[in-house]
């Protein structure tokens, strides 16, 4: 059991870090308004709000797919990775994800789980021609450990706690983009053809096709309808113009907030990928093939995507490697006191830590294995 608390302790003191920083906001609130002679209570109320705005900002966001312009890969494109992947979801019980090919050059792996449908696994072609069987399973491995933690969702409510005081105008703004939506169908079904507020549908023209194919409403209810729908129409205009001032305002405060916010978010994402490399070693039983198979899918990396590509940062948190080649390596001459503090800061706002740093976890890994 000490063992088991010993190697989770680093992700949740990371996760435990997350919630001090924002709970620090709020003491430091409190403090405020006791010195000014306002009820120091009120300054909980943020702290509060972190935890409803992580909240929202999931059941709310749009959760498209990590990347597009990508291709179901079916047995018969590749059953050796079809293989490598069945026999790891009978080792760990999971429902088994989906098996997508994205464009990003060099050898990486991507796990995602869309608001509907099953998790996926994104691969590229790089991937699956430069590792035999043995270093995709470890790399596989990997990625499934990323959704039995279910990283997504922990790394999401992260991020939501430490920006609460934009997720909740940002939130009701996607609200009211949805309830606007809604209320277009329904104007189009009660036979009246009004533009959406905010232009906020998608390919409008081909929805109202499809739309006005299906069953218009009963002419009893028509006009009730229209009544809903202008009622609803003011009500978003209503609330936009409230929620424009509480966007600035939580821009302002997201500034002064941001710096400790995401350094704390993004040592916890590192911690995480330091569990997922630990599960994947456990899960294969060798710890070594995925140390070395870390290493030669760094020196593959390329140091820029193409230009379509530009959004696969995103995609970083929950990838193997980044998709673009980490800072060069460190040698004698980088001892001056700024060198350091700029490797310093890097490592700070990276996604991922040093591969030498998982590299030594997985090899000490397969030392206490060997003399345990």
């Amino acid at each position: 059991m000490f063992a088991r608390l010993r190697s989770s302790w680093p992700v949740l003191g990371a996760f435990l870090l997350v919630l001090g920083v924002s709970g620090t906001y709020s003491l430091l609130l409190c403090a405020l308004l006791w010195w000014v002679g306002l009820p120091w209570w009120i300054g909980l109320i943020p702290f509060g709000f972190s935890l409803v705005g992580a909240e929202a900002l999931h059941v709310l966001r749009d959760n498209e797919p990590p990347t597009k312009d990508t291709f179901v890969i079916a047995r018969d494109d590749d059953s050796r990775v079809h293989a490598v992947l069945d026999r790891l979801c009978a080792l760990t019980g999971l429902d088994r994800p989906v098996l997508r090919l994205y464009g990003a050059e060099g050898p990486n792996a991507v796990a995602h789980v869309p608001d509907r449908g099953p998790a996926t696994v994104y691969v590229t072609a790089d991937l699956l021609e430069q590792l035999d069987n043995q270093q995709l399973e470890a790399v596989l491995a990997h990625e499934l450990a990323h959704l039995s933690h279910r990283d997504q969702r922990v790394i999401s409510f992260a991020e939501g706690m430490s920006r609460w005081m934009l997720n909740l105008p940002i939130s009701a703004v996607n609200l009211m983009y949805r309830v606007n939506e809604a209320l277009w169908v329904l104007s189009l079904r009660a036979g009246t053809d009004w533009d959406p507020l905010f232009d906020a549908v998608e390919e409008v023209a081909e929805k109202r096709e499809r739309i006005r194919r299906a069953e218009p409403l009963p002419l009893l209810l028509r006009p009730l309808a229209l009544v809903v729908v202008l009622l609803g129409r003011g009500l978003i205009i209503i609330a936009a113009l409230a929620v424009l001032p509480a966007t600035l305002a939580g821009v302002l405060l997201f500034i002064l907030t941001a710096l400790p916010s995401n350094i704390v978010v993004l040592r916890l994402v590192r911690r995480r990928e330091l569990a997922a490399d630990r599960a994947a070693a456990e899960l294969t039983g060798a710890p070594t093939v995925l140390a070395s198979v870390l290493t030669s899918m760094t020196a593959a990396i390329p140091v820029s995507q193409p230009k379509g590509l530009s959004s696969l940062a995103a995609m970083d948190a929950l990838s193997i490697l980044p998709h673009t080649h980490p800072q060069p390596r460190e040698t004698g001459a980088e001892d001056g006191f700024w060198r350091k503090s700029i490797a310093l800061c890097r490592r700070a706002f990276s996604t991922h830590p040093p591969v030498a740093a998982r590299v030594d976890a997985l090899r000490d890994l397969a030392s206490r294995r060997l003399t345990g």
